[in-house]
C-alpha cells in the first residue's frame, strides 16, 4: 500500500480543478444513493518530476492518470471512504483494464490508475465502484478527449 504526502494530494487536487476549469466542463461527480464518486483524468506531465519520482509515477506526455474518490454523505457530514475500484479504458481499437492503487491521506482516499494516451483521442471509461461489500457496485461510464501535452 502506498502512502502519499500532502504535496501530491494537493497537486492532484489542483490539477483536477485546473483541468475542469480549462475544459469548461461541469464538475465530474456522479451521485449514487448516499455516495458521491468524484473523477478526473489528467496528463502525468503536469506532475513535478520530484513527485512523480517519489511515488513511482511515470511522468510522460503520453501517460495520464485517472483519479477516483468516493465520498459518503450522511447526517454527520461527508467523508472519504474505502472502496473496491475496478475499470476498463478503451478507444476505437484497444481495450485495457485499469490498475487502481489507493492513496490514503488523513481523511481522504483516492484511487489512481495510469494509462497510455494518444493525441486528440476519445477514450471511454467504464468504472465499477463498490464502497459497501454487502451491496452491488455502482457503475460509472464517461468519455474524455485526451491530448498529448
Amino acid at each position: 500500500m502506498r502512502t502519499f504526502s500532502h504535496t501530491l494530494i494537493f497537486t492532484l487536487f489542483l490539477l483536477s480543478l485546473a483541468l475542469v476549469a480549462k475544459a469548461s466542463e461541469p464538475e465530474s461527480v456522479k451521485k449514487f444513493d448516499n455516495y458521491e464518486v468524484h473523477y478526473s483524468v489528467f496528463n502525468t506531465s503536469f506532475l513535478t518530476p520530484e513527485i512523480a519520482k517519489t511515488y513511482g509515477i511515470t511522468r510522460s506526455k503520453n501517460q495520464a492518470l485517472i483519479n477516483i474518490a468516493v465520498i459518503k454523505i450522511d447526517k454527520d457530514g461527508s467523508k472519504g471512504v474505502p472502496a473496491v475500484v475496478k475499470g476498463t479504458v478503451r478507444d476505437l481499437i484497444h481495450s485495457n483494464d485499469l490498475d487502481f492503487f489507493p492513496v490514503r491521506e488523513e481523511k481522504a482516499i483516492y484511487y489512481l490508475s495510469p494509462l497510455r494516451i494518444s493525441d486528440k483521442q476519445d477514450v471511454y471509461f467504464d468504472i465499477s465502484v463498490q464502497p459497501d461489500p454487502n451491496r452491488s457496485p455502482y457503475h460509472l461510464k464517461f468519455k474524455k478527449r485526451l491530448y498529448v501535452d
